[in-house]
């Protein structure tokens, strides 16, 4: 297929903990002070259940894709490095790779948040649509 895939990451240490809470929150864990505990502790079994580290090893995910798609057809973003800090570099590196010419747009930023990209993404569209 000729498709182009951009795929958004998150830090995978910052989607673990993201995930711990998660798990917390809706009684799934029961941690009571130190996320070591978690880790090296007596629930370290949870970890492997629940895949928390697992889901963060990006490579497994990513070769199923490889396997199919040229490299030169994904995208690859971190979310908390290139969207969430960088959205307006981020949004030129997504027109370039989409093949837009970004001095069609106007890139400024909204907030620097994933609302914001989309949000530009569909301005950038709408004329398409219309």
């Amino acid at each position: 297929p000729e498709a182009k895939l951009i795929i958004v990451l998150r830090n995978p240490v910052e989607r673990a903990i993201a995930a711990v809470n998660h798990f917390i929150k809706n009684g799934v864990i029961f941690v009571n002070d130190d996320l070591d505990e978690l880790l090296v502790g007596d629930q370290q079994s949870l970890v492997e259940r629940y895949g928390i580290i697992d889901m963060g090893r990006y490579y497994r995910q990513l070769q199923a894709y490889y396997d199919y798609f040229d490299p030169k057809q994904m995208l690859i973003l971190v979310f908390e490095e290139d969207i969430a800090q960088n959205s307006d570099d981020s949004l030129k590196k997504v027109c370039e790779f989409l093949d837009i010419d970004s001095s069609l747009i106007l890139v400024k930023s909204i907030r620097k948040s994933i609302k914001a990209l989309v949000h530009q993404l569909l301005v950038i569209w709408e004329p398409v649509f219309h």
